[in-house]
């Protein structure tokens, strides 16, 4: 009998779980009919990652373009000294074939 009360109790999963994310968030933030759920600290950690997630890509950009200026300039130094370009190759590949074999 007990158990016939228990399964009678409705879905165990809340109606705000079957939102889309798009309006789960916005019922989340206050901007939807729900009204203001989310606290202070928490909008506080979303400014953070946000500006977090800002300042990660603007140091992804800049060693992108830190990458892409050292490219070119080796670019540049082996078309210009390209016999001492392949001896300096020559000589690592040497050094790291001793090195595995010890």
């Amino acid at each position: 009998m007990a158990e016939e009360n228990y399964m009678n109790q409705g879905p165990a999963v809340s109606p705000q779980a079957d939102m889309t994310g798009e309006q789960n968030r916005g019922q989340r933030s206050g901007s939807g009919s729900g009204g203001n759920i989310q606290s202070s600290g928490t909008a506080k950690r979303t400014k953070t990652v946000g500006r977090a997630a800002d300042e990660s890509g603007q140091v992804w950009d800049e060693a992108r373009a830190a990458i892409q200026a050292f490219k070119e300039n080796t670019d540049e130094y082996v078309r210009q000294n390209p016999a001492k370009a392949v001896l300096t190759a020559l000589a690592i590949g040497f050094v790291l074939a001793l090195m595995r074999r010890h």
